[in-house]
This record gives C-alpha cells, structure tokens and sequence, in this order.
C-alpha cells in the first residue's frame, strides 16, 4: 500500500522545515552553551519541554485525532523503543563534538543517508538507482559545505562516535518507518513518549557528568533559547518527523535529512558567522539537486505501482 502522492508532497515539504529547524538549532545549541549549559542537560531540558507541551497541547484535541494525547500501549511502547535510539544519537553526536571539528562532525553524522541506503540494500531491497546517485550527491555536497578536507586528516576518537552518531540517526529513520506503518498509532503519544527517554537520560546522564556546574548557567539569558528547542526544535519538529515517516521511506529522510548543514550555513551566513563562498555554493547546489530530484523524480516503477520512495 502506497501514501497518496499529495501526503507525501506535504510530508517532504514538512521534513524540509524540520531540517531548516534543525539548522538553526546549532545556533541555539551555540548560544546555550555560552549561558553556562551543558550537553547533557541540554537534551534533558529540551526534550522535557518538548514532551510537556505536546501533552498538554495534545491533551485539547478531539479524542478520535491521531494528534490528541490519549495514550495506549502499543504507541506508548514504539515511542519508548524510538526514544532509546533517538537517545543514542544524540548522545553519540554531543560527545563528538568534544573530540572533533565541527566540520568533521557534520559529514560523518551526515553519513546516515549511506548507512540507509546499504542497510536497505542488505536487509529489504536494492534502492532506486535515483536513491543510489542522491546519495552520492548529497555526501559531496555535505563535504564541501563542512569545509571537510581529506588532507592531513587522521581519524580520531571524535571521528569514530560521529560515524556511530550517523549510524545510529539512519537506524532511527529505519525504524521509525517500521514502526509508523503499523496502523492505529496515536502520533502524540508516539512523539511525546519518544522524548521522554532522552529527557530521563539525559538528566541522568547530566548529574552523573556534569554536577558541579549547574551555578554558572545564566538563565535568564537561556530560557528563551530552552523554549526554542524545547517547543520548536523538539515538540514541533518531532511530530512533524512522526507524521511524515508515516508517508515516506527513510531512504527519502534520509537525502532529506543533508539539508540540514546547508540551512546551518545559511543561518550563520546571515547570523555574521561565516562567510559565503565558492565552495559552500557548489555544496549548496548538490544537496538541493539531490532533494529535488528524490523528491519529484518517481521512483521506478514494479508491477505497476510505484515504489515508496
């Protein structure tokens, strides 16, 4: 059974916004950090936010809406299990950036569109030849727009969690379609209990790690950073991955998901922190093409239906 092209128009179109989200959310991420905030509690305060609105806002809607808050077992459970991965790839990306440049971090999280793409090849099915050549594009594209250069590069500690960072996001698109193609799941529910798992670990994790530095954090400065990450980059954002997983492959999500660097840059061109260049022009122009192209292009076509793509 295939999604009706129109819902997923709307999804690409709704997982384009999350990433420019995303995108911005460095800056914000940048900005926390300033305030005195650490990793751990970052994940832990946004995610927390994030759960609490939902709910609340959830909790409005008519009973019979896939957006009310009206909890089962089976959604409870999914998101509890989404939750735990979706933790793991945060965890595995903050810590890189501990060890690595920015830019290294960037193209090796950013590796989850191949690590889909072979996972499907070897687990369901050989990707669409347009999904194989997006791919490509859209790691070069990646490259070019982190400033990534393979001269004088030795892998590092930070190197290897960024790869296991990737890995784990392009699991996570894997599983996500799995888990959202079974009919009947609340997507509130499914969203709300997917963040509170790490929000739990990461105030856990926070105490264990980061204790002791909980008094230099200006708060006032980083509530209205908290409430951006917490309502936008989290509730909104992870609704709207929940929704639209549930009409697209994660092969798509994926290719999709290497926008998020270039809105980054856009972001911080704009914001003064970095310059427009060449080379972030050229890295610009590949990831557009590549989404464009697994966006419009239909995939090829097999007994007469076309594939979800």
């Amino acid at each position: 059974m295939h999604a009706p092209a129109d819902k997923k128009n709307i999804s690409t179109v709704l997982m384009l916004l999350q990433f420019a989200i995303f995108g911005f959310s460095f800056v914000a991420m940048e900005k926390l950090i300033d305030c005195g905030c650490r990793s751990l509690l970052i994940i832990g305060v946004r995610f927390l936010l994030g759960s609490a609105v939902l709910a609340l806002a959830g909790l409005f809607l008519p009973k019979y809406s896939v957006f009310a808050f009206r909890p089962d077992r089976i959604s409870v459970l999914y998101g509890l299990g989404a939750g735990l991965m979706l933790f793991v790839a945060h965890g595995f990306q903050t810590y890189a950036s501990e060890y690595t440049s920015a830019a290294n971090n960037a193209l090796f999280t950013g590796l989850n569109v191949v690590f889909v793409a072979v996972l499907t090849m070897i687990l369901r099915r050989r990707p669409d030849l347009k999904v194989i050549v997006c791919t490509l594009m859209s790691i070069v594209g990646v490259a070019l727009v982190a400033g990534f250069s393979f001269r004088g590069f030795t892998p590092n500690f930070g190197d290897g969690l960024a790869v296991l960072s990737g890995l784990s996001f392009g699991l996570n698109y894997m599983l996500l379609e799995k888990l959202l193609s079974r009919k009947g799941i609340n997507l509130c529910v499914f969203t709300v209990f997917q963040m509170l798992v790490p929000s739990a670990l990461g105030f856990a994790g926070s105490a264990l790690f980061e204790r002791g530095g909980y008094a230099q954090i200006g708060l006032g400065a980083a509530l209205i950073w908290f409430l951006f990450m917490g309502v936008v980059a989290s509730a909104a954002t992870y609704l709207i991955q929940a929704f639209a997983q549930s009409h697209i492959s994660a092969t798509t999500i994926s290719v999709l998901s290497c926008t998020e660097p270039v809105f980054a840059a856009v972001f911080s061109i704009m914001l003064g922190y970095d310059t427009f260049s060449l080379r972030l022009a050229l890295g610009f122009v590949l990831i557009i093409s590549a989404t464009l192209i697994v966006s419009l292009v239909p995939a090829k076509r097999r007994n007469g239906d076309t594939v979800k793509s």
